[in-house]
């Protein structure tokens, strides 16, 4: 079964470099944003969305090169954990 995803006016893109302990975007989502679209970058890695998020080895997984979409809310971050140093992109959709 498929799911449909909609469209959205494309918002903010933002890079998150992160590490072996993690990173997150530098600013969080603005008012209006409900739907991110996640682009896996150089590595697998975990990611975690919330108000506070610290993503941590056993989060959702993001192999490298996906293109995923999550349910996001205004002034959260999306957080990410590798095996070592990387990059993802994150961008908002409203």
């Amino acid at each position: 079964m498929s799911q449909y995803i909609g469209v959205g006016r494309l918002g903010l893109s933002q890079d998150v470099t992160f590490s072996a302990t993690h990173g997150e975007n530098a600013t969080p989502f603005a008012a209006g944003t409900y739907k991110v679209r996640v682009a896996g970058g150089s590595i697998d890695c975990r990611i975690r969305i919330g108000k506070s998020a610290v993503a941590v080895t056993t989060d959702t997984f993001l192999p490298l090169g996906s293109v995923e979409y999550f349910t996001a809310y205004p002034g959260e971050v999306l957080s990410a954990v590798g095996a070592s140093a990387g990059t993802i992109n994150v961008t908002e959709i409203s």
